[in-house]
């Protein structure tokens, strides 16, 4: 019995450890902190949660300096050397038709202000940095005044758009991801005959993603009674998207570090009134005798007869008068450090947040000053940056293909054999052999090495006699930053095509001179 009595009294002890276990478990789940941070995320991934968001973070770029710091970085490294569209025409595209359309978008004064000017692309940033989207309006005008049974010239025009605009979407029922349709309410205010201001109204239309381009012949003029611009697809990019097989908007570049630069101006908040409060007393008297306490009310008297108290605490430097019983003490700071630089760990979580380095976010080198660690933690941020700037070629890529296609669909192409076929809402561009072209976009590089450095590194290059002599050419021209290098070389091309040296080129148009009677 004793034996079988321990037995059951450990199966008894094991039970109640499991169930122990399992209560620890489930208390871990129910946290309350883990339970506010989710509850917050569901709210945050709400339409009302991301206009907050967007709003919140677009207040703190303009005036919170840490924020605005991020994003004058960021943009600087993105965009600030600038970028090119290069498309290099296929080999029966001997008139370059296929790179004037593109070019035609943008050269047209209508995107300038919205896609082709460092403003626009300032703002375009922007979007992604405190909104998360950005949303591209691409209007195709059409013979009937841009309505949707017009029939498209051909041109493009692009307009960027609120993503607060955005209140509903309608998606392919087999992909949650991809949206058929975007539903845009806006403001507009009429203009009275007499030119007066009329009253403002809500106007609500959808707009099919850029991606979801059906036959003619199977699109639907409305969803519901509201209107449907098939001449004004919308291509909605977001960045930062959570990992959810529902969700298609993103969030704000700068959201993560809100509450840190926050959290870093309170800090200098405290530090600053610290400081002052520690600069308001300089003197203290005590006195326990009748002459003494004479003398003080007299200097006392003094003082307030010409408009600044001896003892008042709003003045720097006051005088603090206090009778024999009376002590007066700062608080003891043995051991604490009341410097303004003891705030930096919470700059250097806005600085993680935003994927800058802090000594760029402070504009500071830091204590040491030493460049090389500056130059190493700059590398991350290059790779960074270089995402983000393959994800604006890739939204020109789009953007040139949509305006081919509809040139296409506008007869204005002028590409023989040209066409373009739907299949399962996807529209696809059929183009001759020898006619696709290969589009790309150019960015400088971040590369800071000097000038006489690339050139010798060339020098030594061409030595080798292992690279052709375009390619050395080019990379010459785009050490010494030479604008439109290739209008040079096509003036250092003979009438075959092929490139010429310089000293060659130099001794024909000298011997050519000489045949005209023209001397050195």
């Amino acid at each position: 019995m004793p034996a079988d009595t321990t037995l059951e009294t450990a199966i008894a002890t094991i039970a109640n450890l499991e169930e122990a276990i399992a209560d620890l478990q489930q208390l871990a789940l129910e946290d309350r902190g883990w339970d506010r941070l989710l509850a917050g995320a569901q709210d945050d991934l709400t339409d009302e949660g991301r206009r907050r968001i967007g709003d919140m973070c677009n207040v703190m770029t303009v005036a919170n300096p840490l924020i605005k710091r991020g994003f004058s970085l960021r943009l600087a490294y993105i965009w600030g050397s600038g970028c090119e569209q290069v498309v290099k025409p296929g080999t029966a595209d001997k008139q370059g038709r296929v790179a004037a359309l593109i070019d035609q978008v943008w050269q047209d004064p209508r995107n300038v202000g919205s896609w082709a000017s460092e403003q626009a692309r300032e703002q375009l940033e922007r979007w992604l940095y405190t909104r998360g989207a950005v949303v591209l309006l691409l209007h195709t005008p059409t013979t009937t005044d841009a309505t949707s049974g017009g029939v498209p010239t051909g041109g493009l025009v692009i307009r960027q758009e609120d993503p607060n605009h955005i209140v509903d979407r309608i998606t392919d029922p087999d992909d949650s991801t991809r949206v058929w349709f975007w539903k845009r309410e806006y403001a507009t205010r009429t203009l009275n005959e007499d030119g007066t201001p009329g009253t403002s109204k809500t106007v609500t239309v959808w707009h099919p993603d850029l991606d979801y381009q059906p036959a003619p012949a199977e699109r639907r003029d409305r969803i519901g009674k509201d209107e449907v611009r098939w001449d004004q697809p919308l291509l909605v990019v977001a960045v930062n998207k959570p990992a959810s097989a529902t969700e298609v908007w993103g969030v704000p570049d700068c959201y993560a570090a809100i509450p840190w630069a926050r959290m870093s101006k309170e800090f200098l908040e405290a530090w600053y009134t610290l400081m002052r409060a520690l600069a308001r007393f300089a003197w203290k008297s005590t006195s326990s005798t009748g002459a003494g306490k004479k003398l003080m009310d007299r200097a006392r008297q003094a003082q307030a007869a010409a408009g600044a108290p001896l003892d008042d605490p709003a003045r720097a430097g006051a005088h603090a008068v206090l009778d024999a019983g009376t002590t007066l003490e700062a608080i003891p700071k043995t051991g604490a450090t009341i410097d303004a630089s003891s705030g930096q760990p919470l700059q250097q979580m806005v600085a993680a947040a935003l994927d800058v380095p802090l000594t760029m976010l402070l504009t500071d080198p830091g204590v040491s000053g030493a460049r090389a660690v500056a130059e190493t933690l700059d590398q991350p941020m290059e790779l960074t940056m270089g995402a983000r700037r393959r994800l604006w070629g890739a939204i020109m890529g789009r953007i040139a293909w949509h305006k081919i296609a509809t040139a296409i669909e506008a007869g204005t192409a002028q590409i023989p054999g040209a066409d373009v076929t739907y299949r399962d809402g996807q529209r696809t561009v059929i183009l001759p052999d020898g006619w696709a072209p290969i589009i790309s976009t150019d960015w400088p590089d971040y590369d800071s090495v000097p000038v006489d450095v690339l050139l010798k590194a060339l020098r030594d290059a061409d030595g080798l006699d292992v690279l052709p002599p375009e390619l050395v050419a080019r990379l010459v021209m785009s050490a010494l930053r030479v604008k439109d290098p290739e209008e040079w070389l096509e003036k250092m091309r003979d009438k075959h095509g092929n490139l010429l040296p310089a000293s060659v080129w130099l001794d024909r148009t000298l011997a050519r001179g000489e045949e005209h009677g023209e001397g050195a």
